[in-house]
């Protein structure tokens, strides 16, 4: 691939990662959150791209004596992290070069999850720098959830690594083609996986005292100046990357009714994206309330069932 090659795919990732985020936000907060917030009318349709790029480039108020350059550069850093992670999906069928070319590393499958948690020293360094006592705190435990909530994440793809024998994601996308998807023989570990997903969520990197709709928080935050909305928009990549991977990994891919190709896998991106985004919204905090704060043993010990329940039906099919 030519440089001039990798740069026009950067460019077009970039842009299209862009438009689904304005996008997605104006999905979750008319649509599900039915928060009746207007745009300017003279934008039109593409007052979504107009409100995101605003917002991104407002200055805010930095509260910390570290220099400013130091405070962008965290959200950066998560930024980065979580559209690397994006990076390692294989977005093209079997044996095409295609953007996610690091799926074919034999550890591809455990690489968006370094990254994905490599990005949660964003949020960590900018809660260090804070002399506010409640947003260290706040951040310091968003990070402690999203890290245990990663081990059931992971051990719920035991099951898939033992049908398909591989780490790789290209292998894992391929043996699906020779069958069917693995949601159909993997309900539960895609269960667990979703639930680890939302329970251990990056929502904000600080959480605000509210009672009204988190959404209306969101909105909030994301306008009181780039470094926040940097965050936020990162916190919308890794709900990508969770829709990434459970298109890939559950759902065949790029595999579809007819001709596969990439925009089967981004159709069921963008699809499973907005029903994660419902949950979040209408059954996140049902789950919190009723299980609390430690769920995450209990997926860890569902994980295990199911890891085991898959090795044993290999067997029972292979004696």
């Amino acid at each position: 691939m030519s440089l001039k090659s990798a740069l026009l795919q950067f460019l077009a990732a970039v842009v299209g990662l862009y438009v689904i985020y304005a996008y997605l936000l104006r999905f979750e907060r008319q649509i599900i959150a039915r928060l009746g917030l207007r745009g300017d009318e003279r934008w039109g349709i593409i007052w979504p791209l107009v409100d995101v790029g605003r917002t991104l480039g407002k200055r805010g108020v930095t509260l910390t004596t570290v220099p400013s350059r130091f405070c962008l550069g965290a959200p950066l850093l998560t930024l980065g992290a979580s559209m690397a992670a994006l990076a390692t999906i294989p977005w093209g069928i079997w044996g095409q070069e295609t953007l996610g070319r690091v799926g074919d590393l034999p550890f591809g499958l455990w690489l968006p999850f370094v990254l994905d948690w490599i990005a949660l020293l964003g949020p960590l360094y900018s809660a260090r720098c804070s002399p506010r006592p409640y947003l260290r705190r706040e951040s310091e435990e968003m990070v402690s959830q999203a890290l245990w909530y990663g081990i059931p994440s992971l051990l719920s793809l035991a099951g898939v690594l033992v049908l398909s024998t591989s780490f790789n994601l290209r292998e894992i996308v391929a043996s699906q083609y020779r069958g069917m998807p693995y949601i159909a023989y993997q309900p539960l570990g895609l269960l667990i996986f979703v639930l680890s997903a939302l329970l251990g969520g990056r929502r904000l990197p600080y959480r605000l005292p509210q009672g009204q709709d988190p959404a209306l928080g969101d909105f909030h935050i994301q306008h009181a100046g780039r470094v926040e909305a940097i965050y936020h928009l990162a916190q919308y990549l890794h709900l990508l990357l969770i829709g990434a991977l459970i298109s890939t990994i559950y759902l065949a891919g790029c595999r579809g009714p007819w001709r596969a190709g990439p925009h089967w896998l981004a159709a069921k991106v963008i699809l499973v994206t907005a029903g994660l985004l419902w949950a979040r919204h209408r059954l996140l905090p049902r789950l919190r309330e009723r299980w609390g704060t430690s769920t995450w043993r209990l997926c860890t010990l569902l994980a295990l069932f199911n890891t085991l329940l898959t090795v044993l039906l290999v067997v029972w099919e292979g004696a």
